[in-house]
């Protein structure tokens, strides 16, 4: 059976987490429901980018997606200090001084503020991570 990681990933975000988001986020649910299918993509994209830079930055998302385990659990609840800390640090390696930008393209698509596209990929980007780590875990 193969793996489709983009379906993976986008299964993992139910609308429970949807309306949580929103809630914590302030958000509504439609708005947190766009912006993470553009932050679905743009994050696989910035980890295919990262993976393919060299043996280095293979190395690099392949230990992210390790420590990032975790978040992949089915918890939806994702907006704790410690994942945002993960999702943070994940962010800055894969998209460097190019995050804001992509951050504020999020929030105008998605109809948020740019706080609450930077929140939500903070949330998300351990858990894609996380999705990763075990697919490689297990094969």
């Amino acid at each position: 059976m193969s793996f489709n990681l983009m379906e993976t990933v986008k299964n993992f975000f139910t609308s429970e987490f949807t309306n949580q988001a929103s809630s914590a986020l302030g958000e509504d649910s439609p708005g947190i429901s766009k912006a993470l299918s553009a932050i679905i993509p743009t994050g696989l994209a910035g980890i295919l980018n990262k993976a393919t830079s060299g043996t280095e930055g293979a190395n690099s998302v392949l230990d992210m997606a390790k420590n990032a385990i975790g978040s992949a659990t089915g918890n939806t609840n994702l907006s704790g200090a410690e994942n945002v800390q993960q999702g943070n640090s994940i962010i800055s390696s894969l998209f460097g001084s190019t995050q804001s930008g992509i951050n504020s393209a999020i929030s105008k698509f998605a109809g948020i503020k740019d706080s609450s596209a930077s929140s939500l990929m903070s949330m998300a980007l351990p858990a894609i991570m996380g999705i990763l780590g075990k697919h490689a875990e297990q094969n």
